[in-house]
């Protein structure tokens, strides 16, 4: 009888040997003999039974040998995965309470929203303006025979004013939107806009004097860079070249104050600022699970569950075989165990007598 061999590392092709087809030959007349009943298994089966256990030990060794790598492989990273898990099971109501928030300002105050499009907009604005304004300081400081890394500094300094002055646009952006928003008895707002009382009380209007001075010291600082520029450029050219970029210079300002205007809106940023939270939790939450250890602790542990089924089913595979080939010598030794198994006794029912 042919049974796997433990030195053996590859799976014995008997395992997926194809049945043989028999043909039952007719014939008039049938006699069987039942299985006798004096030896309940011969030899060969106890044989075909200790083989076939002993398939399904080997397959489960070979399991054990294979898996081993990434048996070790995951007990070591056990408690780096352990930690993982706690951290993502941890996070997950952080992400969970900054959605809520972000879905309860957004639900309350998008009537009130006033700003159109992304800041985006605002930012590459803001750049463009920016680099142009350092552009004419430098090259006039550059002409005049100023050194020119200097020169671009001071320039660099001369456009974070110029652009920096223009931001006060944004506080009178604020003034008008909360003079629209304005309520005389704030406590009469819903529920959902209590937190936010503070846009609708008329606070913002108070800061309208704030407002004037800081527009006189944003435009005092424009008209000074303009002021420089036509100094430094009329030494150096014309004084129409010198008056064409204290010009762009001063609109630079005007500009920035403009972009400011358009994109300021206290409502917007409330609703921006909740959605960025929200994504910054969502984004830290997305990283938790991808951490190496993480990754090569589940791969592990997924790799040796397959190699165990994977000889759990072999073995039970060969050990079929095996039985199999146990009712092959009792069907070739018909005169020692008989055709097969005696059939069962028919019990009889007294027909009772009629009263």
């Amino acid at each position: 009888m042919a049974f796997r061999n433990p030195l053996s590392r590859p799976v014995p092709s008997i395992a997926r040997k194809q049945p043989q087809a028999r043909r039952l030959i007719p014939t008039d007349k049938a006699d069987s003999i039942a299985r006798p009943t004096t030896v309940e298994r011969t030899w060969a089966e106890l044989e075909g039974d200790a083989l076939s256990a002993s398939q399904r030990d080997l397959f489960k060794a070979d399991a054990e040998h294979e898996a081993r790598g990434d048996s070790s492989r995951q007990a070591a990273l056990e408690p780096y995965r352990a930690e993982a898990a706690f951290l993502v099971e941890h996070d997950r109501p952080l992400v969970e309470s900054a959605a809520r928030y972000y879905q309860r300002v957004a639900d309350a105050l998008s009537p009130w929203r006033r700003r159109k499009g992304s800041g985006w907009a605002y930012r590459l604005r803001a750049c463009a303006l920016f680099a142009g304004e350092v552009m004419g300081p430098a090259n006039a400081a550059i002409l005049f025979g100023d050194i020119p890394l200097l020169a671009v500094i001071q320039a660099v300094s001369a456009g974070a004013a110029t652009v920096t002055a223009g931001l006060v646009g944004a506080e009178f952006k604020h003034l008008q939107l909360s003079a629209e928003r304005h309520r005389d008895d704030p406590d009469c707002l819903d529920d959902a806009l209590q937190p936010y009382r503070h846009l609708f009380d008329g606070s913002g209007q108070r800061a309208r004097r704030y407002a004037t001075i800081a527009l006189g010291s944003g435009l005092t600082v424009g008209l000074l860079v303009a002021i420089a520029i036509l100094s430094l450029r009329s030494a150096v050219d014309s004084f129409a070249s010198g008056t064409a970029f204290g010009a762009l210079a001063f609109a630079v300002t005007i500009a920035s104050f403009i972009n400011s205007y358009c994109h300021a809106d206290q409502v917007s940023d409330l609703i921006d600022d909740a959605h960025a939270a929200y994504k910054k939790e969502l984004r830290a939450h997305r990283r938790l699970p991808l951490h190496v250890p993480l990754l090569l602790s589940g791969r592990a542990t997924d790799r040796t569950r397959s190699i165990h089924a994977e000889r759990h089913h072999r073995g039970d595979a060969a050990a079929a075989h095996l039985h199999g080939q146990t009712y092959q010598t009792l069907i070739e030794s018909p005169d020692v165990v008989g055709h097969g198994p005696a059939a069962p006794a028919i019990g009889r029912t007294l027909r009772k007598d009629p009263a």
